[in-house]
């Protein structure tokens, strides 16, 4: 294969990879985190692809390359790259807030279990906030 068909398919892959984590970052802002996952696994699978695709054109790339075809196909693989980059800021972003929600959801939980344990009694008399009625 030559050095062109390489980064033409490396190109591809980018797209693909740059689609999927856009709908990763859709579905984590959806908290549909199955289906994050699933897709996961799925561009981990692509960057494997990327990875030897990208050591077989380092293998076949002669040294004094400089046909402009190669440097727009270049210059497309490093854009899509750039803008693959800015979306996994975003999910980190998401996940961040998402974590520090999570977080403050649970430390209510924590403060109410605390007060039902503080209103229970384990002895015969009657809490101190119920007034009886006779």
């Amino acid at each position: 294969m030559e050095h062109t068909e390489y980064l033409n398919m490396i190109r591809d892959i980018y797209a693909r990879l740059h689609s999927m984590v856009q709908e990763q970052l859709e579905l984590l802002s959806q908290d549909r985190f199955a289906e994050f996952l699933a897709l996961s696994s799925r561009v981990q699978g692509l960057q494997e692809q990327l990875s030897t695709l990208t050591k077989k054109f380092m293998t076949t790339l002669p040294r004094d390359s400089h046909e402009s075809r190669i440097k727009d196909t270049k210059a497309q693989i490093s854009s899509l790259q750039k803008l693959i980059e800015r979306l996994y800021g975003k999910m980190e972003q998401l996940i961040a807030e998402k974590k520090k929600t999570l977080r403050g959801e649970v430390g209510k939980l924590k403060k109410g279990q605390m007060a039902i344990r503080g209103y229970s009694s384990h002895d015969k008399k009657s809490p101190r906030f119920v007034e009886k009625v006779t």
